[in-house]
């Protein structure tokens, strides 16, 4: 007698789920804007932009991962946010959004958005009406665990990449 096993993943993506979570996303860059970094004193409307370009690639499925990159100091160092997008029922636990402390970085901290696509032409064209062609690399190194949204089966790791002070 022999049997056999199969197990999958797939996606079951649903736009009101990813809603949820964007906006938990979204407290998370509202956060930052509100921290009062001079580059989003300077031009308030780049959140939005941010948030309109996630909202974007989540509804085209074309987002893997993003990084929110904190650049300061002297020397320089580099951190950050990182959120992976999974919508395989995988990511199970749903924090609140925040719990994390801005105010570590001065308010003269360079931040950068940069993303991880799945190669969608529409995203490619989109990105490129809003000028929005960055050519960027991931910060890598230590991982700390900073949470995670979830709805169904949509959901986001939020971790922490680099050496955070806090």
């Amino acid at each position: 007698m022999s049997s056999s096993f199969v197990s999958s993943k797939s996606s079951s993506f649903s736009f009101s789920d990813a809603k949820v979570v964007i906006g938990k996303i979204c407290d998370d860059l509202y956060a930052i804007k509100f921290r009062g970094f001079d580059q989003f004193t300077r031009n308030p409307a780049e959140i939005n932009l941010w948030i309109e370009i996630i909202n974007f690639m989540v509804e085209k499925q074309d987002l893997q991962s993003f990084q929110i990159q904190f650049t300061y100091g002297s020397p320089e160092k580099k951190v950050a946010l990182q959120y992976d997008i999974l919508a395989d029922g995988s990511i199970k636990s749903d924090s609140e959004s925040g719990k994390v402390n801005y105010y570590q970085f001065p308010a003269d901290t360079s931040l950068s958005l940069v993303v991880s696509r799945k190669g969608n032409a529409e995203v490619a064209e989109f990105l490129k009406n809003k000028g929005w062609i960055h050519p960027a690399t991931y910060i890598e190194g230590k991982t700390q665990n900073a949470g995670s949204y979830s709805k169904n089966d949509f959901g986001t790791n939020r971790n922490k990449k680099g050496l955070w002070e806090q």
